[in-house]
């Protein structure tokens, strides 16, 4: 059920591309649907077509890198991340995925470090939404 519905996105933003072959978003999406369908290399395609479109958009920057990641192509994947928490500095995930692939780098300290962010974002997060 749930990956019939994301065939149906991927199909619906590709008739959307039909229309308008430059439209960043409904390339996006359809690497985001792609994604979630577990076809990474075919995200990544779509992702990095989507980012020529439009450079500054965090959430493909991290949705591509997400895609490297599960790919194996770790070291691809960080400059990605690292633009992401340029472009979204509250994004805290962007700091835990730029950890794991750190990680898999064997860059330990620098994973550390990168995780220890994370975890500083996660708590002022809990702090602030705790009522009083």
């Amino acid at each position: 059920m749930e990956q019939s519905r994301y065939e149906e996105a991927a199909r619906e933003y590709s008739q959307e591309l039909d229309i308008d072959p430059q439209n960043p978003v409904a390339r996006m999406a359809i690497g985001l649907a792609l994604f979630q369908q577990g076809d990474y290399a075919a995200a990544v395609d779509q992702l990095n077509r989507g980012l020529s479109l439009n450079p500054r958009s965090a959430p493909g920057h991290t949705l591509i890198a997400r895609s490297l990641y599960h790919l194996g192509r770790w070291e691809e994947a960080v400059p990605h991340l690292r633009k992401a928490a340029k472009l979204a500095p509250a994004d805290g995930a962007v700091h835990l995925y730029l950890s794991q692939c750190l990680r898999k780098l064997g860059h330990t300290s620098e994973a550390a470090a990168e995780a220890a962010v994370f975890k500083r974002m996660k708590q002022a997060e809990a702090t602030l939404s705790r009522p009083e």
